[in-house]
């Protein structure tokens, strides 16, 4: 996610992600203040110059020809946003839900 707006809920989803993986890399980090929020509702990201860039949705989990499985998995703030949010339907998440029915949360 991006980030510089003045709320900070989704950015910092992705900031505790990473600081979560550095500190199993045992590096140590000073305590920040956080506050994942997967609802918060989002920026419009695509706006002047933007608009004019076709949008590209990365497939998700879709083997590679050369090296096979992409070891990708969907983050529970994802699925959270997924489960309460009706009008959140990604189009390379609804791909991933059909190749994968069986991870569609209830």
């Amino acid at each position: 996610m991006g980030g510089g707006y003045a709320t900070t809920g989704l950015s910092d989803i992705a900031l505790q992600w990473m600081v979560e993986k550095a500190r199993d890399c045992r590096l140590e980090l000073e305590k920040f203040p956080a506050r994942p929020d997967p609802l918060q509702p989002r920026e419009e990201l695509r706006t002047t110059f933007y608009k004019l860039v076709p949008e590209f949705h990365r497939p998700i989990d879709l083997p590679d020809p050369n090296t096979g499985s992409t070891n990708e998995h969907l983050h529970l703030s994802l699925l959270t946003r997924y489960r309460a949010d009706s009008s959140y339907r990604p189009k390379n998440l609804e791909d991933y839900f059909h190749r994968n029915p069986h991870k569609l949360p209830a």
